[in-house]
């Protein structure tokens, strides 16, 4: 499985803004974010006259490819945005004028190359801006690493240089037979389930009344990193359905013995900004911490990798966001 993901990469982008007045909205950051953003995606093009984001709504897989008819009626978007920082209330955010604030954006593969038309769109969403009444803002840079900028006050610059690979994550780690004790941080709202009310009860996760076991947990992080590199990396990077699904258990496998020691989350929901009907988005998800032990070393790299890249439903809002840290064991 690790070798298969050595192809999958991101680049990870620092974008600075300011607002004039003070913005407070009573839903979530991460919805009001994703939908100004592919707002302003609709109407920023490329040389051939297509917007940014048709490009991103159409799945570019070739129709043969064996994953094709499972994605094409939705599949894991090239971009995604972590806001850390801003660290919003599930209820609600508010922005403060005059004070500088800081988000990430993802971009997964090959969409890197339309940088360009990401820098423009983020350019648009801050330009248009949000709030009710709507308040317009400033983009102040956006940069990659601590001496790259693509972007600073209204001048496009450099090009980007810094791809995170998991062949070099993989690198970073000395992987030998020792154990670990690894807590897991759900910061945003993460669930590995469809959708409450619409769950196979005779699916696994359903079986442990979706409790979000480690096990399950690696195993919806492999799968999601599986789609990536087939999309936007690698498509041959697994020949057919079986092949990647062996190849997902095979490395799932030595995970089922880890112990959970303590366990302290929660099931918390958030909305979107209300539509022009009226109606919001419920998302849901859990928010809190879990600590196993006795894991094994060779999940780390996958795990650590995959932290900036979120897991389970509506990544593209903001939730699945976690953390991990970890400590060898101690063994007699």
């Amino acid at each position: 499985m690790l070798t298969r993901l050595n192809e999958l990469y991101y680049h990870k982008l620092k974008v600075r803004f300011t607002t004039s007045k003070r913005v407070e909205m009573h839903c979530w950051f991460g919805a009001v974010l994703r939908n100004r953003f592919l707002k302003a995606a609709d109407t920023i093009l490329d040389e051939n006259g297509t917007s940014l984001r048709f490009l991103l709504d159409k799945l570019p897989l070739h129709s043969e490819h064996f994953m094709f008819k499972r994605l094409e009626g939705g599949f894991p978007k090239a971009f995604l945005f972590r806001f850390d920082e801003i660290a919003p209330r599930l209820s609600g955010f508010s922005l403060d004028p005059d004070r500088v604030y800081t988000i990430e954006l993802i971009v997964i593969g090959n969409y890197s190359r339309y940088i360009n038309l990401f820098s423009r769109a983020i350019e648009q969403m801050f330009s248009e801006g949000f709030g009710h009444p709507i308040v317009p803002m400033s983009l102040i840079d956006i940069s990659e690493g601590d001496d790259s900028y693509l972007y600073c006050r209204g001048r496009e610059l450099g090009e980007l240089s810094y791809p995170i690979s998991f062949k070099e994550t993989l690198n970073q780690f000395n992987i030998g037979k020792q154990y670990l004790q690894l807590e897991l941080s759900f910061n945003t709202p993460t669930s590995l389930i469809s959708r409450p009310g619409k769950v196979d009860i005779l699916g696994y996760q359903s079986r442990l009344n979706n409790f979000p076991s480690l096990y399950q947990f690696i195993r919806s992080v492999c799968y999601r990193l599986a789609s990536l590199i087939m999309i936007y990396c690698d498509p041959q990077a697994f020949v057919s359905e079986e092949d990647m699904n062996d190849a997902v258990d095979a490395f799932v496998a030595d995970v089922a013995p880890a112990l959970l020691l303590d366990a302290s989350i929660s099931w918390q929901h958030c909305y979107s900004s209300p539509r022009k009907e009226g109606a919001t988005y419920k998302m849901n998800g859990y928010i809190g911490r879990l600590v196993f032990g006795t894991v094994p070393q060779i999940y780390l790299p996958v795990l650590h990798f995959a932290s900036d890249l979120a897991v389970g439903n509506d990544v593209n809002y903001g939730l699945g966001a976690f953390g991990l840290r970890y400590r060898e064991e101690i063994t007699d």
